[in-house]
Parts: structure tokens; sequence; C-alpha cells
């Protein structure tokens, strides 16, 4: 009787710490992981996180850039790395957040994000990268980006429909640019966008 009172405690346990992680969405187990009591930090800064996914996505990081767990999301930060352009990941899809300020990468040409595999962009931090240039179609593909920093760079124009598809940007930083012209330049309908 002892022994089955004991089982049926340890199920009930079992249970709830999955209906937990149900409850709680994705980034439950990942925060967890984040705090180390699941394990030590691995190569590039990598946390403990428990599964599968964790290992994955922090394989192919590059070695200018540390990919890690921030906040609950996969975060890449590759700052002030000389990268003369966006890195090459491993798992390019698993990158939620990336970090890549104070690189000399110069321009962004088309659907470079998407060329890239960053498909699930959610913050793209690209001040400080002497940005001349942006096509028109680099940002093409990431409907769920919600935050894109380009201060501080070379910018003087934007291109008609750079933004298009971008619907759920809330926070664009454009300051520091000698932005002079914006001629047939018209933002799309993004509901919550704030400009800085």
């Amino acid at each position: 009787m002892a022994l089955l009172l004991l089982f049926g405690s340890l199920l009930g346990i079992i249970i709830c710490a999955g209906g937990a992680g149900g409850a709680g969405g994705a980034n439950d187990a990942h925060t967890f992981g984040e705090s180390g009591a699941n394990g030590a930090s691995g190569a590039n800064g990598a946390s403990g996180a428990s599964g599968a996914d964790a290992d994955d996505w922090t394989a192919g990081c590059p070695r200018q850039c540390r990919c890690k767990w921030v906040s609950g999301k996969r975060t890449a930060e590759c700052r002030d790395a000389g990268l003369a352009q966006l890195p090459d990941f491993g798992r390019p899809d698993k990158i939620q957040v990336l970090h890549a300020e104070g690189n000399p990468i110069g321009r962004l040409p088309d659907e470079i994000f998407r060329r890239k595999g960053l498909i699930n962009l959610q913050k793209a931090y690209l001040g400080r990268c002497n940005l001349s240039s942006v096509h028109e179609t680099a940002f093409r593909g990431l409907v769920i980006l919600i935050e894109l920093d380009l201060s501080d760079n070379r910018l003087r124009t934007l291109r008609p429909g750079t933004f298009a598809g971008n619907i759920r940007i809330r926070k664009l930083w454009l300051r520091g640019n000698p932005i002079r012209s914006l001629s047939g330049f018209a933002f799309p309908r993004i509901p919550h966008l704030r400009l800085y």
C-alpha cells in the first residue's frame, strides 16, 4: 500500500510539472535552464537549458558571436565583432534576437535576412553598423519582427516599400542618420509603431 501511495505521489508530481510547462508556454522550460539549475554553460555562452532544442540551436553559433538564452529568447550577441556582413548560423531559424551593433556591415542587400535563414527574428539591433544602404526588400519575410534598431548609421533615405510586410514592428530607431529625404516613402499601416 505504501508503495502504491509513493507511486501515486510521484505520478502527481510528474503531471504537475508537465502541466506547468504547458500552461506557462515554451519559455518556462528555457527559463529554468537559464537559471543554471539544469547544467553549466556550454560553448559560445550557451546556457544549459534542457532539451535537444537548446543544444541544437547553439551548436552552429559563429565564433564571433555568443548564442544564449536571454529573458526567454534565443539570442545571438555579435556586437563589435568586426563582421562585414550578417553572420551565418547553424540553426538561423531558431534565432529570435540579433545584436549586431558596431559591426562595419555597410549595407543590407535584398532579402538578406531571408537568405541568411533568420526568418523568426523578433528583434534586430543594427545600430552603428556604418549602414549607407538598405534594400527595400532587406526585411521581407520578417513577419514577427517587433523591434528594429537602425540608429547611428549613414542612411540618407529609405526606399518605398522598405517595411512592407513588417506589420508587427512596434519600435523603430532611426535617430543619428543623416536622412534628408523620404521622397515617395510611406510607412505601411503599422498600428503601434513608435519612431525613435
